[in-house]
């Protein structure tokens, strides 16, 4: 019997690596997620220089960058017996544009210019950029005909330039117009400007622009001495929002596996906060609330320090009145459950209060992580997830931790005090009271017995 055919020998290929990462250009503390492209690789080793962490053995890794720099990243892959390694140099760039970014710190995609060759931060002669008299250390030197292209992304918001013929031609006869295009749109021109024109200033709004394009024509005349300068010419960062995810229950309305609605109907459409202990003079105001299921308003303070026990007031950097959900999310005044505060950036690390009108509040043991673009913290999963651990906050069962109830002054403590001046005061009666600290939209003896007095004695571990 012959088998024809019946012994197949193939060759096992090598692994060849290969990578990609969805953004190269990223501003410090952004994060960037590698995707391995490797073909016949079973383990990954990474590097990534300037990036945390430093190297990883995971598959398609997710590295912060935090200081501004170019970097390198290298990815070695094995089937266990091959390797390969591929090192993509000047891969990142990370850089910090907060104060704007100057064009002649970056590299344009595009340049055609009729004569000479564009100069970072000097004329078309290798000179100061001087306009009218006015010198310059950054800027573009140029000279007609010339377009210059930059490509863009959602951290600019604004592009800023002066304009004009540079005073190093002498008065001689140049003659040259600028213009800026972005994503085919002219956003700003100028009339033919001369050797005695005055500086023009441009301000122009680039919010969303993928390109931005920068034209000098000559004027109709030639380019015989048409020396153009952009000069201090930057794009401007768009003001960023801290955004923030935050989870959180209150022992009062808690029922084993939400809490209950009970005072919707009768909660202010204006955040309740304005007077003591907290005095946050906020606006918040809705037209409505923003559904059946809100349990309460609450206020949250954002503080930048090193550890949960130094964040004092002092270290605040925001606060926003918003509301909580049943389900325990806490949504801004639209019922968006992502809070955004505007222009908060964070230089330690965030710690985050929540403030509640009558359950004692908390502040995150932990310094609040930022995930993409979001900072994220649940506050119900466990006792160590606040400042004072079992102390600071109350097993509710179910695995859900939550704020002690009873406080019903809104200060830090549960104490007399809650009970002989605010519940004395409204026992017996109905509607938002802050003396309801089950909030089942009455005051009575369940709130004292069974929500006070279970907690007298407890306090708050929120820095003071």
């Amino acid at each position: 019997m012959q088998k024809t055919d019946y012994i197949e020998v193939t060759d096992v290929l090598p692994p060849v690596a290969d990578f990609t990462a969805d953004d190269t250009g990223i501003q410090p503390g952004e994060t960037v997620s590698f995707t391995d492209l490797s073909t016949n690789a079973t383990s990954w080793l990474w590097a990534f220089e300037g990036g945390t962490p430093a190297t990883s053995t995971e598959q398609n890794p997710v590295v912060t960058y935090n200081t501004a720099g170019i970097y390198d990243v290298t990815l070695e892959v094995s089937d266990g017996t091959n390797t390969d390694v591929m090192t993509k140099t000047d891969y990142i760039h990370v850089t910090d544009i907060s104060g704007g970014l100057y064009l002649s710190d970056t590299t344009y995609t595009y340049v055609q210019i009729d004569w000479g060759t564009v100069h970072n931060d000097a004329s078309i002669d290798g000179n100061t950029i001087t306009l009218n008299g006015t010198t310059y250390q950054k800027g573009l030197g140029v000279h007609a005909n010339c377009e210059l292209r930059y490509a863009l992304d959602s951290n600019f918001s604004r592009f800023v330039s002066d304009v004009g013929v540079d005073d190093e031609v002498n008065g001689s006869a140049a003659s040259v117009a600028f213009e800026v295009w972005a994503d085919s749109q002219q956003l700003f021109s100028t009339p033919v400007m001369n050797s005695a024109a005055a500086t023009v200033s441009i301000d122009v709004d680039i919010s969303g622009k993928n390109e931005l394009v920068l034209i000098v024509t000559d004027g109709g005349d030639g380019i015989n001495s048409d020396h153009a300068d952009w000069a201090g010419a930057k794009i401007i960062s768009a003001p960023t929002a801290l955004r923030l995810d935050l989870t959180a229950f209150l022992e009062g309305p808690y029922n084993g596996t939400d809490m209950n609605t009970g005072i919707n109907s009768v909660l202010p459409i204006s955040q309740p906060f304005s007077a003591a202990p907290w005095n946050y003079q906020g606006t918040e105001t809705v037209s409505a609330i923003p559904g059946t299921d809100i349990v309460d308003w609450v206020l949250i303070d954002l503080r930048d320090t090193t550890s949960a026990d130094l964040a004092i007031p002092s270290t605040s950097i925001g606060m926003q009145a918003a509301f909580l959900r049943n389900d325990g999310r806490v949504v801004d005044l639209d019922g968006n459950p992502v809070l955004s505060f505007a222009n908060a950036s964070v230089k330690n690390a965030l710690f985050v209060v929540v403030f509640p009108r009558n359950h004692i509040p908390v502040i995150s043991a932990n310094a609040v992580t930022k995930t993409g673009s979001e900072y994220n913290y649940d506050f119900s999963t466990d006792e160590n997830q606040v400042l004072g651990g079992a102390n600071g906050h109350k097993d509710l069962g179910s695995g859900v931790w939550g704020m002690f109830s009873g406080n019903s002054n809104g200060d830090y403590n549960v104490n007399d005090t809650d009970k002989n001046v605010n519940w004395m005061d409204e026992a017996g009666l109905s509607g938002y009271l802050s003396s309801d600290v089950n909030m089942d939209g009455h005051s009575n003896n369940t709130d004292k017995n069974e929500s006070w007095l279970p907690n007298r004695g407890k306090g708050s571990y929120v820095p003071q």
